[in-house]
């Protein structure tokens, strides 16, 4: 048990500073108080006297409250939220605390149950109704899906505003690219409160994975009412609904706040509960990951933004302190072989090599990685990996061209799924024009 800890988690306060655009959350749990710091980086600023801004702030409040109580988990028995919700909040927030903590659940041994819970206390669960925005607020998130997604609103003659937390001398570099109207958001996490708690028995503390993605949406709904472009796009593709694996009777994903079930259940709240006006909702949804790498190589982004994009979480480590000309990509971790898998199932063999440095199914290290993202162990890796039978379509074609290649085996892959998914949660006043445009990119009327 946590020295000073409590069988209560506080969600005490969200203070806004209207005039530095700083959120200040405060949380507790017994004689333990955490203060998160989130500024937006915003030219003059909208919607700042509006009900509609103050409920998009205890969103983001009761949110990313989740790394803070991970730590607490199995001691704390009651949320306690210092100001009213909606019982449909509520509920929200007890569904995504407990699946988005599955694969924290399954690295610390513990039951994947919700044991604490959040109660409504208001039955006010209507819009604000006094939020005024236009356009779209894209989040940059450094990698290929955000740059095929902002590609494709712009195309299309759209007005778009990019966004971006942490990492801004990447995707500020990407934003200038596009001559987007960019917005930074810094979040600075309460590390040093976090590294200082202690347990009775000099057991570690409890930690792990938590869904960043509901985090950063929430902070992106923040900015995007500041920026005057609430409707919040996020590049996520309908790969990410895939199980990671089994626990304890229950399907846990390490994409869960990527899944079609929370873009959903959180584009419900923001519009029910925040305002109409604003929404939240992936562009990319109805694609597998493999057409988007496709898309990414038939609109020549490779080209435009040459070194300066990556899906490496380890290279780009929020991109502090790096270096012109230091490598966005590891070339060991299990995304770099899941990248590098799915440019040569895109057709780019050569590329991938020199961009990775070498043959990647050569090195000993990523065998089991590529054993995993192809179906053939128990789990597949804890990271943003796609759905297996693409691994399988892709390592297809590596195999025409790598000798490597020829050390994996696995059941034959379906090679004709569906480009399109009606499954997803894009505008009607935009599905048909954004489906029609990927067709014509990758050369297909299917």
């Amino acid at each position: 048990m946590i020295i000073g800890s409590s069988k209560v988690f506080e969600f005490n306060s969200v203070d806004f500073d209207t005039k530095t655009l700083t959120a200040q959350m405060r949380y507790s749990c017994g004689e333990h108080s955490f203060c998160e710091q989130v500024q937006f980086d915003v030219e003059n600023p909208k919607n700042l006297d509006t009900e509609g801004l103050s409920r998009a702030l205890k969103l983001m409040h009761l949110v990313s409250g989740i790394s803070y109580y991970k730590a607490f988990t199995r001691e704390v028995l009651e949320f306690r939220v210092d100001y009213d919700i909606p019982p449909d909040v509520a509920e929200f927030l007890n569904h995504i605390y407990e699946e988005g903590l599955g694969e924290f659940y399954y690295t610390n041994k513990l039951p994947p149950i919700l044991t604490s819970r959040f109660e409504g206390t208001s039955s006010i669960s209507s819009t604000a109704g006094d939020i005024s925005v236009s356009g779209y607020s894209v989040g940059l998130g450094g990698g290929k899906d955000s740059l095929v997604a902002i590609s494709l609103l712009l195309e299309l003659g759209e007005i778009v505003q990019t966004y971006g937390v942490n990492a801004e001398s990447l995707l500020s570099a990407q934003a200038q690219r596009f001559s987007t109207k960019h917005h930074g958001i810094t979040r600075k996490f309460d590390i040093e409160t976090m590294r200082s708690l202690k347990t009775d028995d000099g057991s570690g503390i409890y930690s792990g994975h938590v869904p960043i993605s509901a985090i950063l949406g929430s902070i992106g709904l923040v900015g995007g009412i500041l920026s005057g472009t609430a409707k919040i796009v996020v590049a996520v593709e309908r790969s990410a609904n895939e199980p990671t694996r089994e626990y304890q009777g229950k399907m846990i994903n390490h994409q869960y706040s990527k899944t079609t079930d929370f873009e959903k259940s959180f584009d419900t709240i923001v519009s029910n509960w925040v305002d109409e006006a604003c929404g939240y909702f992936s562009i990319l949804r109805p694609l597998r990951e493999l057409d988007i790498m496709k898309l990414f190589f038939a609109m020549k982004l490779q080209d435009k933004f040459a070194g300066e994009y990556s899906s490496c979480n380890k290279a780009i480590g929020f991109t502090l302190g790096r270096k012109p000309g230091d490598s966005l990509w590891c070339s060991k971790c299990d995304k770099c072989a899941f990248i590098y898998l799915l440019m040569i199932g895109a057709g780019k063999y050569d590329y991938a090599i020199k961009l990775f440095g070498g043959d990647l199914f050569g090195k000993e290290s990523l065998h089991d990685t590529f054993e995993a993202v192809l179906g053939n162990t128990h789990t597949k890796p804890f990271d943003c990996v796609g759905e297996i039978s693409e691994s399988r379509e892709s390592m297809d074609q590596a195999k025409k061209h790598s000798k490597y290649a020829q050390n994996f085996h696995y059941a034959p892959a379906d090679i004709h799924p569906a480009i399109w998914s009606e499954e997803h949660n894009i505008p009607s006043e935009l599905s048909d024009r954004i489906k029609e445009l990927i067709f014509t990119k990758l050369g297909t009327g299917k």
